[in-house]
């Protein structure tokens, strides 16, 4: 993993995070966001640290539902 540095086994696989294209395992890209970018009506699994700053971006915008973490499934 690029953010935690373990090694991807057959029960820890990697992602890509949508965002920065890091390859990350499932607990460094537990978030999932809406990325106007990419397809807004589907969620994308993006790395922790690219969440909080996608989160704080947004948090600055308009003022409707986040669209972030488990309350968005």
């Amino acid at each position: 993993c690029e953010i935690c540095n373990r090694n991807f086994t057959v029960l820890i696989r990697r992602h890509h995070c949508r965002n920065c294209g890091k390859c990350v395992c499932g607990t460094c890209a537990f978030e999932k966001v809406r990325m106007d970018a990419v397809d807004d009506s589907k969620l994308q699994r993006v790395c922790n640290p690219c969440a909080e700053i996608l989160k704080a971006s947004r948090a600055g915008g308009y003022g409707g539902g986040s669209g972030y973490g488990a309350a968005a499934w």
